[in-house]
């Protein structure tokens, strides 16, 4: 409008400008978007190669408490862990649970997935440990902790088993990845 206008050379340099800063501002928050979905990415894709790295060097039937965050494995957790994400499907390997947060589908089908996972690895007569993983959601910086170097871990899943419903069972698990895992 003010170039077809034919407005003052003052007033078209105006609106060129705040045309110039609008597309700046813009271009700006893109910037800035898209800065945190490549962070998403890489700490999707570290914690695709860790818990792939883990299930394999472990021993069948371990349980995998997988801790990523939400913001790059929202309704992940089981598809990340299989073809074509992983050379092979991991979850044959190992037993790996989240939080509900990072699984793929509703409370009434993550809960009793949950559930089956543990009891199956409790029942498992190799014994196999558990192994926690949790990323920094910024870095993608992996924290470890391992039944085989502090054994209350194997007590924290056998108290884990015990909750009697859907809302403990989550928060008993994003609390053993926050307080026991988590900066370690």
């Amino acid at each position: 409008m003010l170039w077809n206008a034919r407005p003052v050379p003052h007033v078209r340099r105006a609106g060129v400008a705040a045309a110039v800063v609008l597309i700046a501002a813009y271009a700006w928050v893109l910037h800035q978007d898209v800065r945190l979905w490549d962070v998403r990415a890489r700490v999707s894709q570290a914690a695709v190669a860790d818990v792939e790295r883990e299930a394999l060097a472990a021993p069948p039937g371990t349980l995998i408490i997988a801790g990523a965050p939400r913001r790059s494995w929202d309704f992940a957790v089981p598809h990340a862990l299989r073809p074509p994400y992983t050379r092979e499907d991991l979850t044959r390997r190992a037993r790996v649970i989240s939080d509900s947060s990072i699984y793929c589908c509703p409370a009434n089908v993550w809960e009793p997935d949950t559930r089956r996972a543990m009891n199956e690895w409790a029942a498992d007569p190799s014994r196999p440990p558990v192994i926690a993983l949790h990323w920094n959601q910024d870095t993608g910086r992996v924290s470890r902790l391992s039944s085989l170097d502090e054994p209350f871990l194997r007590e924290l899943v056998g108290l884990l088993r015990e909750t009697p419903d859907v809302a403990s069972l989550d928060r008993i698990l994003h609390d053993i990845l926050t307080r026991y895992v988590a900066g370690r």
